[in-house]
């Protein structure tokens, strides 16, 4: 893959020599801290920045307006494991192999905590999901890695987590923003001022089912007394194709009642970094997981496929004097490419196990850059280039081809029209050698049969 320039390196070091003190980790003073936040289910057109007119972000809106916004961001997967997997490892899943239920890193893969840990920076991981669990290989690297859900989610001596369903259940209604905030500031108030941390919070709340707490619940429609509710999300038969427009409406408004909730707790973040005097020395890296279906393509929720709704996500990157300005770049850029940033930020020549490119030459826009790619289990794989995507089904049940400037919602196939451009974007596929760190075996802990039927049942198992 294309990474930096001598160009960027020398932008990035001379942003790097400007940072106020701190202290490679306590013998470098230029070192920035590393705030990555995830926030699961973020649609990115639900968001200010991204059109909504509803007022939902105003915290993400003021961040992106004083860093940069990546518009042409996407996951590597539709769902939390597998992009989280590949936020950490800055590899695509079938590199990293944790694409599907039950798989854990394998042990000679490194994180992105790692590697800031071996700069000397203190390291601190605060999750709200399931998915991100320890058992997964997420917590590699942490000096504090901390469950924040109001729910236990029991892990077996083998790794397989014992009440998945149940907890996914507890997770699907669970409010976390207060528990990762409390734990976050707990972790902060016990670092020294001017040493270097990585902090990396993830908050749930998005997710479904969307109920999201008073005031949210109707901030949009302080009126409204019906008694549509959006529990059960996914096996709620009142949540359909064909639901009335009004239900619709009042569904979407809940979903930025969630965002909103949330949005909040990320500025209460940011300000314990501002109350800190960090804000000049922090590069800030927000991010989602993954976006959220509503029907687009006659399905509900997320998992189901590639397109556009579940895979594009909202990518904001800032750092005074590098990452500034409130520039909106359109190339597309991946997960995968928070890795290599960071490697270039600190100054460290390219390992060879990442797969994406410092956004920092992307943001010069002093190279080309190569396609990106999002796989679904061992299924689909999509491969999204400037204007063009392309679809295909690794089961042999044919393939997709979209014009993203002309058709954006993905309603017209061209693969038959466009057999050429299908070919070539399956050939350029191929050369990003995307799967080229596949683990050769990798365990796969048996969920008990009954388990196994019923989350097939609710769309969670392959």
């Amino acid at each position: 893959m294309i990474r930096s320039t001598a160009l960027v390196t020398g932008v990035v070091g001379a942003v790097l020599a400007a940072l106020p003190g701190c202290d490679r980790a306590r013998e470098d003073p230029r070192l920035p801290n590393v705030l990555l936040v995830s926030v699961d289910t973020l649609r990115p057109d639900f968001l200010g920045m991204g059109g909504d007119p509803n007022g939902t972000s105003p915290v993400l809106d003021r961040l992106s307006a004083r860093g940069v916004l990546f518009t042409g961001a996407r996951a590597t997967s539709s769902w939390t494991l597998p992009s989280h997997m590949s936020l950490f490892t800055g590899q695509y899943p079938s590199s990293h192999g944790v694409f599907g239920d039950g798989r854990s890193l394998p042990s000679d893969r490194r994180t992105l905590a790692q590697l800031l840990r071996e700069e000397g920076y203190r390291t601190g991981g605060f999750v709200s999901g399931p998915y991100l669990h320890r058992a997964y290989g997420f917590d590699r690297g942490f000096d504090v890695y901390a469950h924040c859900m109001d729910y236990v989610v029991e892990v077996t001596p083998e790794g397989r987590v014992a009440n998945l369903l149940r907890a996914r259940q507890l997770s699907h209604r669970g409010i976390t923003g207060p528990a990762v905030d409390e734990e976050i500031g707990e972790w902060l108030d016990g670092i020294p001022p001017g040493e270097p941390y990585f902090l990396f919070a993830h908050y749930w709340d998005p997710h479904y089912d969307f109920e999201p707490p008073f005031p949210w619940d109707t901030w949009l429609d302080p009126d409204y007394g019906g008694r549509f509710r959006a529990i059960g999300f996914l096996n709620n038969r009142r949540i359909s194709p064909d639901m009335p427009a009004e239900r619709k409406k009042r569904l979407h408004d809940l979903y930025r009642g969630e965002i909103r909730y949330t949005d909040g707790w990320i500025g209460a973040l940011l300000d314990r970094v501002e109350a800190r005097g960090e804000t000049g020395r922090t590069l800030v890296i927000v991010v989602g997981d993954h976006g959220e279906e509503f029907f687009e393509h006659g399905e509900k929720g997320h998992r189901n496929n590639l397109y556009e709704e579940t895979l594009r996500i909202p990518m904001i990157v800032s750092l005074p004097g590098l990452f500034a300005g409130g520039r909106m770049i359109a190339e597309p850029v991946s997960l995968v490419d928070v890795w290599s940033t960071v490697e270039g930020l600190l100054g460290r020549a390219p390992s060879a196990e990442g797969q994406g490119v410092d956004l920092g030459a992307v943001l010069a826009r002093s190279v080309p850059r190569d396609g990106i790619v999002a796989e679904l289990h061992r299924d689909l794989i999509a491969f999204v280039t400037a204007g063009w995507k392309a679809i295909a089904d690794r089961e042999g049940g044919g393939g997709e081809l979209y014009s993203l400037d002309d058709d954006p919602g993905e309603r017209r196939d061209l693969r038959e029209t466009e057999g050429e451009t299908y070919g070539r974007l399956m050939s350029e596929l191929e050369s990003t050698r995307h799967d080229r760190f596949a683990p050769e075996d990798l365990p796969i802990p048996a969920l008990d049969e009954g388990t196994e039927e019923r989350l097939r049942a609710l769309g969670y198992t392959e």
